[in-house]
């Protein structure tokens, strides 16, 4: 329990108290809903919201933000802009040496209180900025052939020379376990025994990167696998420079730097505010961070994300109040609602499925962008299906797929006629005729967008022609988006876009003729369409 004692000024009868505190524990990802009608859509932001916190929300103000307070981020440093010639800044180093030798640090502290300094890791040893190198000696057989002598002397040059810069620490910590080191000089299965001609390393008297230094591996040696790449969190602790701290010159560990735990930066930053700890507190404070840990385990609602772009941040108001318990489980509440005008429009590919597709787009209406989640789309009072979206920001458009629609009847029909053609009949002509049927079972009128698709022949291929002979109605070509897959690959697209009213159909229909030379014939049969 906090006890706060408030002392109002003369004459002050009534205030208002404002309490602000920063716990951990909770997150959100984000899901919506668009409900389709007669009238005008509506597109609902939803949040599925967790929280362990230790107490449970009641008639509380919701506001959830994609900015994460606990990324590291550091603010970029702006030069000076002069006029004029000046110095050159030298360029800062992300590395510096350290002091030589490290027991320097803390000399005046030693001198000045006796006895009381740490016996750090680096004091049982100084460093004196030189190393004698350990002998690095070759086994397997001797070389053979003139100028191989050389060789292996040189290589052993090179590692004995570059040993020198390192320290025996790092040897010791560079140098692989001996089953490792077994591994790397093992033959392959059924593979020769090494040969003369390389010398081979005993890799136990340099570290890896010595060995790899001198020579490549023995022939008929088998290689070490490749360590795995360092995932995104391994790289930000390698680069977290600001979580670092150096401990005390009376702790046993001065002299190194230690990465705080999440636990400890969050006291830093109470003391940072002028906040005292007692042990309670720090009790109760472990007890809550190893809650708020079973958060960030927590499986995330199906078809939903916590991951988007983190180039600006923005923070979603929630409408009225909310009840949210700190059980730890998911919890959907819709946050707010717009209205957006929903242009509804029907796309066919009959010579890839024979379904008609239904597409919804609009303009994103509200404040803030629309971060990826998924879609639960209704229509007319019933569930259709849960589509996701890919994210948006303000004022950009959206398009989003809503399935199959079942009361468009889609039918695809194909006929082919070969015959010979040119003066001599030694080449062909090959007739194909695409028939498309459209029947429409709704009781509105619909768009539909038909695509097909006519062969084409290689650029400067003279002994293949394409020819569209006749098509109603008329269509258009049709280009795919250069963003799109396969963009460039694709050529010879065609598109009609018809109207079909309420229970009526509507036919389709294209010729294209193939001539092709003699002996440019398919096994099998020259039909081109299914």
């Amino acid at each position: 329990a906090v006890v706060v004692d408030l002392l109002p000024d003369a004459g002050v009868l009534a205030g208002e108290v404002v309490v602000e505190y920063a716990v951990s524990g909770a997150r959100w990802v984000p899901s919506y809903g668009l409900v389709l009608g007669r009238g005008p859509a509506r597109l609902e932001l939803r949040a599925h919201v967790a929280q362990c916190t230790g107490e449970d929300w009641r008639g509380v103000a919701l506001t959830v933000s994609t900015a994460l307070p606990l990324r590291h981020a550091e603010l970029p440093e702006l030069p000076a802009a002069r006029i004029g010639r000046g110095p050159v800044a030298p360029r800062r180093r992300g590395f510096r040496p350290p002091p030589s030798p490290p027991t320097a640090l803390y000399a005046d502290f030693d001198r000045a209180f006796p006895g009381r300094g740490g016996a750090g890791q680096h004091d049982a040893r100084p460093f004196t900025g030189k190393h004698t190198a350990k002998e690095v000696t070759y086994v397997g057989a001797t070389p053979q052939g003139p100028g191989l002598a050389d060789g292996a002397a040189a290589s052993e040059e090179r590692v004995r020379r570059r040993a020198d810069d390192f320290d025996d620490d790092e040897v010791a910590v560079m140098a692989p376990a001996p089953a490792r080191a077994a591994a790397e000089h093992a033959p392959e299965p059924g593979g020769e025994p090494p040969r003369g001609g390389g010398p081979r390393r005993a890799l136990a008297a340099a570290p890896p990167a010595l060995a790899k230094a001198a020579d490549g591996p023995a022939p008929g040696s088998a290689r070490a696998p490749l360590e795995p790449a360092a995932s995104a969190d391994e790289l930000h602790a390698r680069l977290a420079y600001a979580e670092l701290r150096m401990p005390g010159p009376a702790s046993p560990r001065r002299g190194v730097l230690d990465r705080l735990s999440p636990r400890e930066r969050y006291e830093e930053a109470l003391r940072t505010d002028g906040a005292v700890l007692a042990a309670s507190a720090e009790e109760l404070a472990l007890a809550a961070s190893e809650r708020a840990q079973q958060i960030d385990l927590l499986d995330l609602p199906a078809g939903t994300s916590d991951e988007w772009d983190h180039s600006y941040d923005y923070a979603f108001d929630g409408d009225g109040q909310f009840d949210l318990v700190a059980d730890g489980a998911w919890h959907a509440v819709t946050l707010s609602t717009v209205e957006v005008a929903v242009q509804q429009r029907h796309l066919a590919v009959p010579r890839e499925a024979d379904g008609v597709f239904r597409m919804a787009a609009f303009t994103n209406a509200g404040p803030g962008p629309l971060l990826p989640g998924p879609v639960d789309v209704h229509d007319a009072g019933l569930y259709l299906l849960t589509t996701p979206l890919a994210g948006a920001s303000a004022g950009a458009g959206v398009e989003l797929g809503l399935g199959i629609d079942p009361r468009i009847k889609l039918a695809r029909n194909c006929d082919f006629r070969e015959e010979a053609s040119g003066i001599l009949r030694g080449g062909h002509r090959l007739d194909h005729t695409i028939s498309v049927e459209l029947r429409n079972l709704g009781p509105a009128p619909v768009e539909v967008e038909v695509r097909e698709r006519v062969p084409v022949s290689r650029d400067g291929d003279d002994h293949v022609e394409v020819t569209v002979t006749r098509c109603e109605p008329r269509w258009d070509r049709w280009t795919p988006d250069p963003a799109g897959p396969a963009a460039p690959r694709l050529r010879g697209g065609y598109r009609w876009r018809i109207t079909v009213p309420p229970g009526e159909r509507r036919t389709l229909a294209a010729e294209y003729a193939v001539r092709v030379g003699r002996g440019l014939e398919l096994a099998g049969g020259n039909r081109r369409e299914a």
